[in-house]
């Protein structure tokens, strides 16, 4: 069985989530990747990296150093990207007729509902 080391570090989707808060940032700041570097100490091939959302993924202290440079903490990041994907509220399950909370018809029976 192989080590930690050996497994492929793969980019998952919370790590592209996270990649395209940092991007948002990067770019609504306006800063290019020589200052985010010289802010960092972070190596120009290693930010386009994270910045491509090419593996390996950002850890969380190279999104806490690249989030510093715009205002943001890492933790700010990884939120923000958490809450990308829509929320359905619960409104939506009285009112959308496409979703049957009851698909076996129990409805009826209050005392088991």
């Amino acid at each position: 069985m192989g080590t930690l080391s050996d497994v492929a570090k793969h980019l998952l989707p919370i790590d592209a989530l996270i990649a395209d808060q940092l991007i948002e940032g990067v770019r609504a700041a306006g800063l290019t990747y020589r200052q985010i570097a010289s802010a960092t100490g972070m190596s120009i091939n290693r930010l386009g990296i994270i910045l491509r959302k090419e593996p390996p993924p950002a850890t969380v202290g190279e999104v806490g150093l690249i989030a510093g440079c715009f205002g943001a903490t890492a933790s700010e990041i990884i939120l923000a990207a958490e809450n990308v994907a829509p929320r359905r509220d619960d409104y939506d399950l009285v009112s959308n007729e496409t979703i049957n909370e009851f698909p076996d018809g129990d409805d009826a029976d209050y005392d088991h509902a």
